[in-house]
């Protein structure tokens, strides 16, 4: 069986965009802002990180909130961060029964400030892309979609990318254990 531990991030679209090459092409293609794409990258994971926490509580205590359907384009303020009041308005319509003060305290309370690997680890991609698409968006008048986005992001990224990666040298490993070869010679 493979060890699944090696992995770093929640998603395929997470390692996609955490390839600085990948990323950086992705900009090119689709962000006409001032912002470095380095600097892009953290705007958009800093925005959606409360977002993010609250998926990963609800998940972690099994608090059965209902994320679908909810909009981050609509929840975006004019500044680029997420408008937590709105989220929480939205969440409560879906859950008229329920108090949820304790936990938009708890997530309002939440450093924005995370090391590139705890963002990797706590974000979900279709979030990123969604927030990008609203930074690309707001600096181009081309009207992207997310998927334009994550379509940018798949084709951007390649194999000098992937043999570079964790989960490349586990799975070659794991088949050289084996005496087989999955790759051809890359």
């Amino acid at each position: 069986m493979i060890e699944y531990s090696f992995m770093i991030f929640s998603c395929l679209e997470m390692m996609l965009l955490s390839d600085d090459v990948t990323h950086n092409n992705v900009c090119s293609e689709c962000y006409n802002g001032e912002s470095s794409p380095y600097e892009l990258r953290n705007n958009v994971l800093q925005s959606i990180t409360r977002i993010s926490y609250l998926r990963k509580i609800n998940e972690q205590r099994s608090l059965g909130l209902n994320f679908k359907g909810l909009s981050i384009s609509k929840m975006m303020c004019d500044e680029g961060g997420l408008d937590i009041e709105l989220l929480f308005s939205e969440l409560q319509k879906r859950h008229i029964d329920r108090e949820l003060n304790e936990i938009k305290t708890e997530v309002k309370e939440l450093s924005l400030e995370l090391s590139f690997e705890e963002y990797l680890k706590l974000t979900n991609g279709h979030d990123y892309l969604s927030c990008m698409q609203c930074y690309c968006n707001k600096h181009c008048n081309k009207g992207y979609n997310v998927d334009h986005i994550s379509s940018n992001y798949r084709t951007a990224y390649n194999v000098n990318s992937f043999v570079k990666t964790q989960i490349y040298d586990c799975l070659n490993q794991y088949y050289s254990n084996r005496d087989r070869e999955i790759w051809k010679k890359l």
